[in-house]
């Protein structure tokens, strides 16, 4: 409650005893304090009730309740008023962490949103997480109080479900968490998304490489302005291609796969009968060993045997190199 509706006046700190048997000693703090409620120094401008203030005190008065809060408890839903327009006014609030009005108003403000429903308090919640764009930026350091009220306090408590469930779907919707991590009271069975911070070390790809392997894939786009821990994509549907990309070798350990010299693998590669999975002169392996292994099997399954004395045949490479003939045509 932020003000006294019949009056209009809002609600002020009479007094602060730590020793809880002085403190609500209310005769002996009342004529502490009577001068200064006679003479008016107690008295603060009054106040304008807001949408908040007519909706709780009906609320209280008779459980009426137009908006989506009313199937919440209205201890949840006052407490989620709070801290998510705390959240919201973050810079505001925390240089006046102890400031009574701006907290009166980050109950206004997140009640304005609250009470539209789900559909608006995702999109605050998007709109925070957003705005924390950073590379260390978690989502303890997006949503402050707001997350960690709600992973410790009221991380059990089933009135505060419906809230936890809001937040935890934003946060695994954005940030890539990993499997096993617990949000929010549940633990993630399995991972949602990737970063390229997260798919980096998880694959042993640097960075950079695994970037430009990814916008060539046309999973990132190449002007992403975003720092690689916010960098985000399906981790499911790309995990064939992380571990692809984490398996590829240069031309000289494709050569040992397939057992080619020099020049047929050059040969090869220059007719494109084997091509790299990415076409950028500065990625030093770029190559499938698959690939390779499998025009050698293709190959070997329509060979047949010869004496090695035989003159009537040749390799392919010789054949190229006598006839003029490229690699790939002789091979098509």
């Amino acid at each position: 409650v932020n003000l006294c509706m019949r009056h209009q006046h809002p609600l002020v700190e009479l007094w602060s005893v730590d020793y809880q048997p002085d403190r609500y000693d209310t005769g002996s703090r009342l004529s502490e304090i009577s001068a200064m409620i006679l003479n008016g120094d107690l008295d603060r401008p009054q106040i304008e009730p807001q949408a908040y203030d007519n909706w709780l005190d009906r609320r209280l008065e008779d459980g009426t309740d137009e908006t989506w809060l009313a199937n919440q408890s209205l201890y949840a839903a006052t407490t989620f008023c709070e801290l998510l327009g705390t959240a919201m006014l973050r810079p505001e609030i925390s240089s006046n962490v102890f400031d009574k009005d701006l907290i009166g108003k980050a109950r206004a403000v997140g009640f304005n949103v609250a009470r539209q429903g789900e559909g608006a308090i995702r999109s605050a919640l998007d709109e925070i997480a957003n705005s924390a764009d950073g590379a260390r930026d978690e989502p303890s350091g997006a949503f402050g109080q707001l997350f960690i009220q709600l992973s410790r306090a009221y991380r059990d408590e089933e009135d505060f479900a419906p809230f936890r469930d809001i937040l935890r779907n934003c946060i695994l919707d954005i940030w890539p968490i990993a499997k096993g991590f617990d949000v929010l009271g549940q633990s993630l069975p399995e991972r949602s998304l990737h970063s390229v911070s997260t798919a980096s070390t998880e694959f042993g790809i640097g960075k950079k490489l695994l970037t430009q392997f990814l916008v060539h894939a046309g999973v990132l786009a190449e002007d992403d302005p975003r720092p690689d821990a916010r960098k985000t994509f399906d981790a499911q549907k790309n995990v064939l291609l992380l571990a692809e990309i984490s398996n590829l070798v240069g031309p000289i350990e494709m050569r040992k796969e397939m057992g080619a010299t020099h020049n047929q693998f050059q040969s090869l590669a220059e007719d494109q009968i084997i091509v790299p999975m990415i076409d950028i002169p500065t990625i030093q392996s770029p190559w499938r060993r698959a690939d390779g292994t499998a025009l050698v099997a293709e190959l070997t399954a329509f060979a047949i045997a010869v004496p090695v004395g035989d003159k009537k045949w040749e390799p392919i490479q010789r054949a190229k190199n006598r006839s003029g003939i490229r690699v790939g045509a002789i091979i098509h």
